[in-house]
């Protein structure tokens, strides 16, 4: 599998949310038998919105080649 590494643009805003939102609530159920977010996935919008206000263009991606989905986000935020 081959992967692309770039910086989130606004259109991937929603697939980044909806990223984090299945991410965080496998991890969640996994180790304490619950999800962390109860929400539908577009209530996770408020992190790539809240990402780019800080900090625009400092949250890079991973995106699969083969199908064109987003894998992966991490924001950067330098202090």
């Amino acid at each position: 599998m081959g992967i692309t590494l770039g910086r989130l643009q606004e259109e991937q805003f929603d697939d980044a949310a909806a990223l984090i939102h299945a991410s965080t609530n496998a991890w969640y159920l996994k180790n304490t038998g619950r999800v962390a977010f109860g929400c539908e996935p577009s209530g996770c919008r408020l992190f790539p919105d809240t990402y780019h206000a800080l900090d625009a263009g400092q949250c890079i991606t991973a995106t699969d080649d083969a199908t064109g989905t987003l894998i992966g986000t991490c924001h950067l935020h330098l202090r």
